[in-house]
């Protein structure tokens, strides 16, 4: 007997005497198809990378501004900030596959995951030889156990 998903047929089983003991080998083949995998095209800036200098653009020119009324400042905010974003972190294209999330991972499990990783960057981020660092270590040891 062969434990199968209840939309598959059943294989045909081979039993091979393999003449080493009173056992005997079962031998199957299955034709297991994946689905195909699902791309997502999606944009982004690499953000790691952005300095934002400010003090060299044209918001910091008082006698530019001084003379503008609340619209023009809004569209010379907008444009300064998007000609640095464009030079300094330009938006590329990224392709993604998208991979299938296990069935065990719901989200209970998301949010222990979460709880984790925020306790182990605040045990990271208090700082060595502190009280706090002490306390968000042992929460963090706790709840990863």
């Amino acid at each position: 007997m062969v434990c199968k998903r209840d939309d598959l047929l059943s294989p045909a089983v081979d039993v091979v005497d393999v003449s080493l003991s009173n056992h005997h080998l079962l031998r199957w083949s299955w034709s297991l198809l994946h689905p195909p995998p699902v791309y997502t095209t999606s944009s982004c800036r690499p953000w790691r990378s952005f300095d934002a200098d400010l003090i060299t653009s044209a918001l910091c020119d008082k006698q530019q501004w001084s003379t503008l009324d609340g619209d023009a400042l809004v569209k010379l905010y907008d444009d300064t900030i998007a000609t640095l974003l464009d030079r300094q972190v330009p938006v590329r294209s990224v392709t993604r596959r998208r991979r299938p999330s296990n069935a065990w991972y719901d989200e209970e499990c998301r949010s222990a995951q979460r709880l984790v990783r925020s306790l182990e960057r605040a045990a990271r981020c208090a700082g060595p030889l502190s009280d706090t660092t002490l306390l968000d270590a042992i929460a963090w040891h706790t709840e990863r156990r």
